[in-house]
């Protein structure tokens, strides 16, 4: 038996993704195969400079496909709101949601603007606000 690879992902195309924290790290590897599988995938985190760079990188394995850099800060329930009006705003069903991003080994107790402590909100809270409101299958 062959080891499992990227490479063995089916096709994506037609369909739309969105991957958080991929503007680096296994955020950026996801959103780069799944590119690669012919998936349009918008590219979430908190820094749209990151999120061009990364895009710069992924566009010449997947070219033909859109990558859409947006904005999302899960410490930021108003950042994730505006972030999913942005997706919903696509006019098209959201095929994949990879939640990869968040935050771990805070070395002290820290909450967000909004109250809720960081690492249980990053990994928690704020995932169950953005797809909600993103569309379904009719």
């Amino acid at each position: 038996m062959t080891a499992w690879t990227a490479h063995d992902i089916p096709s994506q195309k037609g369909r739309f993704a969105v991957v958080t924290g991929a503007n680096s790290g296994i955020g950026e590897v996801t959103a780069t195969e799944l590119a690669r599988a012919g998936a349009d995938v918008v590219l979430a985190g908190r820094s749209l400079p990151k999120l061009r760079e990364a895009m710069e990188r992924i566009r010449p394995v997947a070219p033909g496909v859109r990558l859409i850099p947006l904005a999302l800060d899960l410490a930021d329930l108003e950042s994730v709101a505006a972030f999913s009006d942005a997706v919903l705003a696509e006019g098209r069903p959201l095929d994949l949601l990879v939640n990869n991003a968040g935050v771990m080994a805070i070395p002290e107790r820290r909450t967000t603007k909004d109250g809720f402590e960081l690492t249980v909100h990053g990994r928690r809270t704020c995932h169950c606000s953005a797809p909600s409101s993103t569309p379904g299958p009719a």
